[in-house]
């Protein structure tokens, strides 16, 4: 039997740090490494990242990889959250191993002009 090509898992099980808090974290130094369960690959985040991620739905994949991913999302943040709320993501392909991946964070804003990210759940599919 072959392994899914989705998987889907909590975002701590790959990222180095999953949240960020401005007044907390320092802007300038924050960093999240994803590394890629295929291949070992790391890549870096900073909060700019996430700031330039939150609430777009622009997708750096192909169509139909977007399509794939965004339907497995949908029915596990159903399943596990009840809910579809999660309204920023940032996906890309493994530059090592060209697998897809798409981690799905909450933006949110608070009092005193402070905002932050919380990386929530990411969904990996297997390169072919």
């Amino acid at each position: 039997m072959s392994e899914p090509r989705i998987t889907i898992i909590d975002a701590a099980e790959r990222l180095s740090n999953r949240s960020y808090t401005d007044g907390e974290d320092s802007r300038a130094e924050w960093r999240s490494v994803y590394t890629c369960p295929g291949c070992g690959a790391q890549i870096s985040f900073t909060a700019v990242d996430f700031e330039e991620h939150a609430f777009s739905e622009e997708t750096n994949l192909s169509p139909a990889d977007a399509n794939e991913v965004g339907v497995a999302s949908q029915a596990y943040s159903i399943r596990q959250y009840k809910s579809v709320n999660f309204k920023s993501f940032m996906d890309f392909y493994c530059e090592d191993c060209r697998a897809v991946v798409r981690i799905y964070y909450d933006a949110w804003g608070g009092g005193r002009y402070t905002h932050g990210y919380y990386s929530q759940f990411i969904v990996e599919k297997r390169a072919a």
